[in-house]
């Protein structure tokens, strides 16, 4: 169930991990969908400049939210992410303070876009301009389409959450997203819940590219009665840029 709420997760926020910093001045969008179509359709040339040209520390965070004791952390992992080649590569070097060497790809599924895209309504009754962290930012809100597909649990669960979407106007990049489950997921006459999801990502600009600062989600589901209570954390630091080498 863990790996299904990691996924939903995954299909909720990646149309906005990875969106190209600069777009043309001229004709800016005046309605939410054309501004998320416009940030939608950069994710993929920003995806592979990361991949290519951009190294950074990932670390990720498991606690328990059960009793009275407050969050207890129950795993920890830190990773180093680089380019290699035209992909990125993840290298876990620690688990619960102990040294490891695990390799992995790093990516995200393929065609997140056209899932996303059909999946969300995304509404703007007027603008409304706020600032975040200093910056000016658009309001958009986003809602599951009625008839959004659905192959599964996870996109069960993606298609009953609902959030905002702060885009940074200066950049045009989506800046912050926040979103929650808005009902309770059953499967197998009750046997498998899913009561609580709440999320929460924000990013940065690095070297004109986007990148994560941090991804949080904050889950409860049960199995055949046992319940689970967690938050998982994500955090993006020590961000560089790799140059690229002139061929030989």
């Amino acid at each position: 169930m863990r790996k299904i709420i990691v996924l939903a997760v995954v299909l909720l926020v990646a149309h906005s991990l990875n969106i190209v910093a600069q777009l043309p001045p001229t004709t800016p969008p005046n309605t939410a969908e054309e501004i998320m179509k416009r940030i939608i359709n950069k994710e993929k040339e920003n995806n592979a400049l990361k991949q290519k040209y951009i190294s950074f520390k990932k670390i990720s965070e498991t606690y328990s939210l059960e009793g009275n004791k407050g969050a207890t952390l129950k795993n920890k992992e830190v990773a180093l992410v680089h380019p290699e080649g035209d992909i990125s590569v993840e290298d876990i070097v620690e688990k619960n303070g102990k040294p490891v060497k695990i390799r992995s790809k790093s990516s995200f599924p393929p065609n997140i876009n056209e899932k996303l895209a059909g999946r969300y309504i995304f509404s703007m009754a007027q603008p409304e301009i706020q600032l975040l962290d200093g910056q000016p930012v658009t309001v958009i809100k986003m809602f599951p389409k009625p008839n959004a597909p659905s192959h599964g649990r996870a996109d069960d669960i993606a298609n009953a959450m609902s959030g905002i979407i702060y885009i940074d106007l200066e950049n045009f990049y989506t800046k912050k997203l926040e979103a929650g489950l808005t009902r309770k997921k059953s499967w197998a006459w009750g046997l498998v819940s899913v009561e609580k999801l709440d999320i929460s990502f924000e990013q940065k600009i690095f070297n004109n590219i986007i990148v994560v600062k941090s991804i949080t989600a904050v889950y409860k589901y049960s199995i055949l009665g046992i319940e689970t209570y967690d938050k998982r954390v994500f955090t993006y630091s020590d961000y560089s840029y790799i140059a690229p080498q002139p061929r030989q």
